[in-house]
């Protein structure tokens, strides 16, 4: 292991805008793989893939993403768009990655990097302790509540010395849960069947994000969300008590996604009529017309009929006929 090339990555990594850069060597990830769950078993075999087959030390770069602008619109009536307030750093994220993966190759080792996510991200930074699991099951990090949500995982073959303790046998969750559900009680479509257990294909982050179809039962209780949802975040006690940062100057609206999914979007509150724009990706369009069925007045109604007669609003019949429905009932 070299120390020093150790502290160099580190530094490196938070001199370019990284909140955490945290680094697990090779036992640690057999120890990882020894004790995963079946459902991330699978996960760890992709260790011994073409790209990572001599790369057995890994890093997860870790941005915060609770800024000013966050902290603002989380505040907002309206709750459209806004989980893509904290994705405005997962370029950042990325770019730092790559950063330091040129850093390493400079110094003649050789290195792979995803901002994707190979292995299970949360089930290892909560291992060893880095962060610890709320009801939500999502990671907590002390001062940083459930925002860093963008890190950037890379692979290599340098002596690297991890940063954190031996891999704990079991799995770790926030003392201040104990007492709470605010999140499971706050979930629009219940999600969060148990204590640490999210139902994925009821979450509306999922959902708004790669599910091609939403059925009829969870559509009313989507509401407006178009991409993504804060709901268990933003009623935690926990992140309550957070910090916001400055604003970060590369930060920008991103979204990973098909070519057309617009950047959601340009503004984080959005007018939904405006939203129905045929070069969008379809999957985005259809989560457009469920909220203008959810919360649209009979100003949208032209605007969804405009729509309708479009390739893209034919192929969309179902929640064009939704949309139209809900709104009229409403405002018969």
């Amino acid at each position: 292991m070299n120390p020093r090339l150790t502290q160099q990555l580190i530094e490196h990594a938070v001199s370019a805008g990284a909140h955490l850069a945290i680094i697990v060597g090779p036992q640690q990830l057999e120890q990882l793989a020894e004790q995963a769950p079946g459902q991330f078993k699978g996960q760890f075999e992709r260790l011994y893939s073409e790209e990572c087959k001599d790369l057995q030390t890994a890093v997860y770069v870790g941005v915060y993403g609770y800024d000013e602008d966050f902290a603002y619109h989380k505040k907002q009536p309206q709750g459209v768009g806004a989980t893509g307030i904290h994705q405005n750093y997962l370029k950042l994220s990325n770019d730092i990655g790559k950063d330091l993966l040129q850093f390493l190759e400079k110094r003649g080792f050789a290195g792979y990097g995803t901002g994707e996510g190979m292995l299970p991200v949360k089930y290892i930074l909560n291992k060893v302790g880095v962060g610890k699991y709320g009801k939500n099951s999502l990671i907590y990090v002390d001062n940083c509540g459930s925002y860093i949500n963008n890190w950037f995982e890379l692979f290599t073959n340098a002596p690297l010395k991890p940063t954190h303790a031996p891999v704990a046998e079991g799995s770790e969750a926030l003392s201040a849960c104990e007492k709470c559900n605010a999140c499971i009680v706050r979930c629009p479509t219940q999600a969060i069947v148990e204590p640490y257990t999210v139902v994925m294909s009821r979450c509306i982050t999922h959902l708004t994000h790669r599910a091609t179809f939403i059925p009829q039962e969870l559509r009313g209780k989507i509401s407006n969300w178009i991409w993504g949802c804060n709901a268990c975040q933003n009623v935690c006690p926990v992140n309550a008590r957070v910090i916001p940062r400055k604003k970060h100057a590369e930060a920008q609206i991103h979204h990973p996604g098909p070519t057309g999914l617009p950047p959601a979007h340009k503004h984080p509150f959005p007018k939904l009529a405006g939203e129905l724009d045929p070069s969008y990706d379809q999957t985005y369009l259809q989560n457009v017309l469920i909220a203008l069925g959810n919360t649209g007045t009979a100003n949208d109604v032209f605007a969804i009929d405009r729509f309708y007669r479009t390739p893209k609003g034919l192929e969309l019949k179902e929640h064009c006929d939704y949309a139209l429905k809900r709104i009229k009932e409403r405002h018969a």
